[in-house]
């Protein structure tokens, strides 16, 4: 996880640097799409709601949400991901009794001390809050066709930006 790597961020701020910062953002490499207007954006929603969290997200296409998403159970059967049986699916996404959401990895930004709850280190907290982004900035970088993908996206960035 990327707790650890965390911790060692902050501390070392406080400890070499006599900084103690009220919040941090992570911006994860593999999302080279962010815009300086993100960072501020969710920034700017982690103070106005004094939020312990603030997850960079894009609304999940219908196929990939958990209302239409499929698992074999240990016995071979295949029902909706709450186990309910598949002739219970709901049809239609406009049906859907909420919107989904799946994270960017675009950024974070975070209290500290959510690091150190001492039921589990993590980045969330308990009050958590959405920035939702178009999904032309979504890109995650782990693969080849990925990188492929990423090229795509920023050629339609540099388009919609003017740039040539």
């Amino acid at each position: 996880g990327i707790e650890p790597t965390l911790k060692h961020v902050y501390e070392t701020l406080k400890e070499k640097e006599g900084y103690q910062a009220d919040g941090l953002a992570l911006l994860m490499p593999t999302s080279p799409t962010r815009q300086t207007f993100h960072i501020n954006e969710a920034i700017d929603i982690f103070i106005d709601k004094k939020a312990d969290s603030v997850l960079g997200v894009n609304e999940t296409l219908a196929n990939h949400t958990p209302y239409w998403t499929l698992i074999r159970q240990p016995d071979g059967r295949v029902t909706l991901f709450d186990g309910q049986p598949l002739k219970k699916i709901l049809t239609r996404r406009q049906d859907f009794p909420n919107k989904c959401y799946a994270r960017s990895d675009l950024i974070y930004v975070l209290r500290p001390d959510n690091l150190y709850d001492p039921e589990r280190s993590n980045i969330y907290g308990d009050q958590v809050e959405l920035y939702e982004t178009s999904t032309i900035y979504e890109v995650d970088i782990n693969t080849p066709e990925e990188w492929e993908d990423a090229e795509i996206k920023f050629q339609r960035l540099q388009k919609k930006n003017g740039a040539a």
